[in-house]
């Protein structure tokens, strides 16, 4: 009798394990939005606007000019545009050996 009651409880779990079910919860989108939209702005979104209110609205510059000072919420933007030869940091132009540029323009300055 022992031997029965085992063997039932061991089919039942057995049983009970292969129909094994997975749930899930699927929100339906706000008044107005799209589905898989939660309403609020992406993150690039909002990176974006970000540098925008921040006043850094380059993306390129003309030739012979390089971006300067880089928008630290997007990586995209930038504020300025410099002369392609002030490229450089204090550090790195001291580093070489040269001096640098008295006026500087994003930060950047041109070594000599």
């Amino acid at each position: 009798m022992k031997k029965i009651k085992f063997m039932c409880l061991v089919s039942a779990l057995v049983l009970g394990l292969s129909g094994v079910a997975n749930a899930g919860v699927t929100f339906l989108p706000a008044a107005g939005g799209s589905v898989g939209s939660s309403g609020k702005p992406s993150a690039a979104q909002t990176s974006e606007q970000k540098c925008k209110s921040a006043g850094y609205s380059r993306t390129s510059c003309g030739n012979g000019q390089i971006l300067a000072d880089q928008c630290p919420y997007n990586r995209s933007y930038y504020k300025s545009c410099c002369p392609e030869d002030y490229r450089f940091t204090k550090e790195e132009c001291t580093r070489a050996g040269l001096r640098y540029s008295s006026n500087s323009c994003g930060g950047l300055y041109r070594c000599r």
